[in-house]
């Protein structure tokens, strides 16, 4: 007996908007932060500015790390279904060379039986 077991594929859901949650929370309290802060309007500007800078460079070398690890995954992929294909074609080559033997034997063996 083989036992089928069920993957619950939804946790990895479950924890990127846990993720996106938290993230969110950072940022608007981070905000918040600045805004109450005892800071003059320049130096709050300045802050938020520096803040935003930071976050969008930190956003935009995870994306490019992100796209790289994908890029690197699909070149993976395609070299794997490059060798599945090319096994496949010497399987049905050797497959039609097996048939095309035993069709040529058969009619071999048909011609002897119709000369005796």
């Amino acid at each position: 007996m083989t036992e089928e077991r069920q993957v619950d594929t939804s946790y990895g859901f479950a924890a990127g908007g846990f993720a996106a949650g938290l993230l969110t929370g950072m940022i608007c309290g981070g905000v918040l932060a600045l805004l109450f802060a005892p800071k003059a309007g320049a130096e709050l500007r300045g802050d938020l500015n520096t803040g935003m800078n930071s976050m969008r460079d930190t956003f935009g070398r995870r994306y490019r790390d992100m796209a790289d690890r994908a890029s690197a995954g699909m070149e993976q992929v395609k070299e794997k279904a490059q060798g599945m294909t090319q096994k496949a074609q010497g399987i049905a080559a050797d497959a039609r060379d097996f048939v095309q033997s035993k069709m040529q034997q058969g009619r071999n063996a048909a011609d002897q039986a119709t000369q005796h």
